[in-house]
């Protein structure tokens, strides 16, 4: 062999060894031995390396391995498993398909069981008072999660009690050949706080009642743990305050009275927002908002906002009063002034609407609205303009919703839902007479702990009445689109004209039966989802057989604009002559 090619099978030999070290290993298998009391799917929730599947690859790593072998034995000593011992029997290495499995060997052992639980220290409660708190009793595990759990319980009763300054400390006395454990209790109840008066600090341009108001402490009452919490958490929602701290002050008596310390640091109060997004239907949208949100200083807010898209432009000047007629009563007033570019219909609509409304501490919202609507022009695509008898809709609208949801603007767990119904023709014969309910039910749970699953069903029934022979168009129900059923176009699932316009509907169904979101790379999110829904012309036509179903895949990218959103729908009922599905973009989640 000459020299030139014994260096180029040199350099053939290295760049593939480089290949091969350069190349990431995953895991492909990973095998339990020896678990009896876990299955594999618990013990696989403790680890970091588990096998790659369909939501993505995890690479290989001794170290990571390493700390997984120490914390499935941190996991079995919390349980009880005192004895138990784990380690990694095996690592496998297909050099072919660069996979790794691994076989973990578990030796379990015996589990130690609390035979006895006792209680010393305590002297405004009973023995009894706290071992009906705790869950570690006799004939249980020795669980030190449980523990933790009955520690922060004790102290959780002490504080709702006034005892704010209780202490609790476990100790655990074991008799390993019998693997026995006895359980103690150590408890400091300390001084029961009363309140012997009320102190603000922080505030500037806020008024000392509008933080008064707010709180759930009286003077002269026992200072229990949820009075405290439920008063930091009213203060919040005011909007006024950046943080907020409320606790007894430094010890002032012997026999537990106390000044209660509200410290807060006040938001600023003018603000001017903008913001830029964009849609398949709307193309580009904009808006611009300028508020000052402390009138007379008492947290009322005044605001002014514009919004802008190719469809529909909107300016809208806003009242709030957190506590009208100094009632716990929320006091909202909106005017507007919009035009709509509608595929059904143009319009320029002004009106007002009036909003009283209360949320109470576990997000109980009752709401009760006026609202004055007047039409200055209306015309109906594919209709001469004469044919067009457009009246104004004065109405009273009632709703009820519950919010649970852990985030307004891009949840993964909680629920919402939402009864409205709205009664127009108080303006008599000549304005628009209709009735409408809408139900709107909406829930988010987490999955395999980085996959979100949700679902949604909305439903809505408007019907005429008296003098008026038609729902008004603009008061109709539409679907399809980036936040409907994913498959059609904006509003165009539904009746229409033999043109192809939407006509909307007295009946509409949407339900997005399910959304699965799972990581793909950093910011992105893909999903997969199945949608199903239909708009009928009237109820008498309703019927469940009608529903159009779409199936399809999304991508999700957080960006600092919020969740720009991607999906493509696939009709999975396609009819002839209709499109395969629809590509649609939009900001935000679909609901």
């Amino acid at each position: 062999m000459s020299r030139r090619r014994l260096v180029l099978f040199q350099a053939a030999v290295l760049l593939s060894v480089a290949n091969a070290v350069a190349q990431p290993w995953y895991v492909r298998q990973l095998i339990f031995e020896g678990n009896e009391a876990f299955s594999r799917k618990v013990l696989l929730r403790r680890m970091a390396q588990r096998p790659s599947g369909f939501f993505g690859k995890t690479l290989f790593s001794r170290q990571v391995l390493q700390d997984d072998v120490v914390s499935l034995l941190s996991f079995y000593r919390n349980q009880g498993y005192l004895e138990a011992r784990v380690q990694a029997r095996e690592v496998r290495f297909d050099s072919s398909k660069h996979r790794v499995d691994i076989w973990i060997e578990v030796e379990e052992g015996r589990r130690t069981i609390i035979s006895d639980v006792a209680v010393f220290g305590n002297r405004a409660f009973p023995d009894s008072f706290y071992l009906k708190l705790v869950e570690s009793r006799p004939g249980t595990p020795l669980v030190s999660a449980r523990i933790d759990q009955d520690v922060r319980r004790i102290v959780e009763a002490l504080g709702e009690q006034g005892y704010l300054a209780a202490q609790v400390a476990p100790e655990v006395r074991l008799r390993p050949e019998e693997a026995l454990a006895v359980l103690e209790f150590t408890v400091n109840e300390g001084p029961q706080v009363r309140v012997a008066r009320l102190q603000v600090e922080g505030l500037q341009r806020v008024r000392l009642h509008a933080v008064e108001r707010e709180l759930r402490i009286r003077r002269g009452e026992v200072l229990r743990l949820s009075s405290i919490r439920d008063s930091i958490s009213r203060l919040y929602r005011t909007g006024l305050f950046r943080s907020v701290e409320i606790g007894p002050a430094a010890q002032d008596s012997a026999d537990g009275w106390r000044t209660v310390l509200v410290r807060v640091s006040e938001l600023d109060f003018g603000q001017v927002e903008g913001g830029l997004g964009f849609g398949t239907y709307d193309k580009l949208r904009a808006s611009v908002e300028a508020s000052y949100g402390n009138l007379f200083g008492d947290g009322r807010k005044i605001g002014l906002t514009g919004r802008a898209s190719f469809v529909r432009q909107k300016v809208e000047l806003a009242y709030s009063d957190p506590w009208a007629l100094g009632l716990p009563v929320r006091l909202d007033g909106n005017g507007y002034y919009e035009h709509h570019d509608e595929q059904s219909y143009e319009a320029v609509l002004y009106g007002l609407r009036m909003t009283v409304g209360t949320q109470s501490r576990r997000r109980h919202i009752l709401r009760f609205a006026l609202r004055d609507e007047s039409v200055r022009w209306l015309r109906l695509l594919g209709q001469p303009p004469q044919n067009v008898r457009a009246k104004n809709t004065r109405s009273a609208i009632a709703s009820y919703a519950f919010d649970v949801r852990d985030d307004l603007f891009n949840p993964t767990q909680g629920n919402y839902f939402l009864a409205q119904a709205e009664l127009a023709g108080l303006g008599g014969p000549g304005t628009n007479q209709f009735a409408r309910l809408i139900l709107d039910y909406r829930t988010y749970r987490p999955w395999r702990e980085r996959v979100h699953l949700s679902t949604a069903i909305r439903f809505g029934i408007v019907q005429e009445y008296g003098l008026s022979t038609e729902v008004p168009i603009q008061e109709r129900f539409f679907a399809g689109g980036a936040k409907s059923v994913r498959g059609f176009s904006e509003r165009r699932l539904g009746p229409t004209t033999p043109d192809g316009i939407p006509l909307g509907g007295r009946v509409s169904l949407v339900a997005n039966l399910l959304e699965a979101r799972f990581p793909l790379w950093k910011p992105i999110r893909g999903a997969i989802f199945l949608d199903a829904g239909n708009v009928w012309t009237d109820r008498r036509f309703f019927s469940l057989r009608d529903l159009r179903w779409v199936g399809g895949v999304g991508l999700r990218v957080n960006s600092p604009l919020g969740v720009v959103r991607l999906d493509f729908g696939l009709r999975l009922d396609r009819r002839p002559g209709e499109p395969a599905g629809a590509i649609l973009l939009d900001m935000g989640q679909a609901f």
